[in-house]
């Protein structure tokens, strides 16, 4: 059985219980004006919102996602082919027509076009003239052929110069020419040539290495016989 100086000391720790309790909270919280105090002793009104702590496994926002730059690979540069000559200009309107009437038709045998200049061959089983004109203006440059047999000395385009200048420089451009292009196409054929020989070389040497081999392989194919024939004739 307890004291009465028992009992006394527990009903002071009671009212100390309650009155350390009504220290915290003033009011009931949920009335207006309530009064909270904080775990330090400081008054917080209630109109302060305390927020929440953030959780934390929050979600973070997406992160955007930055693609390399993409590589531009520059177009490979190839060789230019050479371009083809432009396609020759049209007759001149007064050499066409002279060209398609009866007189060449009947007399003139060949013709033939080199740059700007025509040649035409109307000395037919020599009796006729070889014209060349220019092109450029429709005009002739010079009259020669059989022509020339009685020339006319008082005539500045019948035989002169035969042939013209200007056409003896053009056939020499164009044999040139050929014979640059046949010169070209000589040392390709020559390529070629060295090309299929060096792999015919390169086939021989192949077929004698496969052949060294063969031998080589075949007289240790009759060594490993003969020691086989030898052990047996010894046992």
């Amino acid at each position: 059985m307890m004291s009465f100086r028992q009992i006394l000391i527990l009903n002071i720790l009671m009212v100390s219980s309650f009155v350390m309790a009504d220290e915290f909270v003033t009011d009931s919280p949920d009335e207006e004006g309530a009064e909270i105090i904080d775990m330090r002793g400081t008054i917080v009104p209630s109109e302060v919102q305390v927020e929440p702590f953030p959780t934390p496994f929050k979600e973070r926002p997406p992160v955007m996602q930055i693609a390399p730059p993409e590589d531009k690979a520059e177009p490979a540069e190839t060789e230019s082919e050479p371009e083809p000559p432009p396609p020759p200009s049209p007759i001149h309107e007064d050499l066409q027509i002279f060209l398609d009437g009866n007189y060449v038709k009947t007399h003139c045998e060949s013709i033939e076009r080199c740059d700007e200049m025509i040649r035409l061959d109307c000395d037919y089983k020599q009796e006729g003239p070889i014209y060349y004109f220019d092109n450029v203006e429709g005009k002739t440059l010079m009259t020669c052929g059989s022509a020339c047999l009685e020339p006319d000395p008082y005539d500045p385009l019948g035989c002169k110069e035969c042939p013209p200048k200007g056409w003896k420089e053009c056939m020499s451009r164009e044999e040139q020419k050929r014979l640059a292009e046949e010169a070209a196409q000589r040392k390709a054929e020559e390529e070629a040539y060295q090309q299929l020989l060096e792999q015919e070389r390169e086939i021989e040497k192949k077929m004698l290495e496969a052949e060294k081999d063969y031998m080589r392989r075949l007289h240790e194919l009759e060594d490993a016989m003969r020691q086989l024939y030898d052990k047996e004739q010894a046992e």
